[in-house]
C-alpha cells in the first residue's frame, strides 16, 4: 500500500469545504507528473476504510480527480 499523509491530508482538508447538501460534486485535482495514480488510489482506499472520506478516484488526461461522493 502507498498511502501519502499529503494526499490524505489534501484530500480531507478540500472536502472539509465542501458542505453537505449542495447538490454538486466535488472534486480534487492531482497533476500526474507531482503525484503516482496508485499513491492516490491506495491513500482513498484507505481513508475510506477509515470512515473518513467518501470518495472515488477517476483519471481523465494527466489529472488524477479525487471526488467527493457526499450529496
Amino acid at each position: 500500500m502507498a498511502y501519502s499523509e499529503y494526499i490524505a491530508n489534501t484530500i480531507l482538508d478540500s472536502f472539509k469545504n465542501n458542505p453537505i447538501g449542495t447538490k454538486q460534486k466535488y472534486s480534487v485535482n492531482f497533476h500526474e507528473s507531482l503525484q503516482n495514480y496508485t499513491d492516490v488510489k491506495d491513500t482513498v482506499d484507505y481513508l475510506i476504510s477509515e470512515n473518513k472520506v467518501k470518495a472515488s478516484v477517476s483519471k481523465s488526461g494527466q489529472s488524477i480527480i479525487v471526488t467527493d461522493e457526499r450529496l
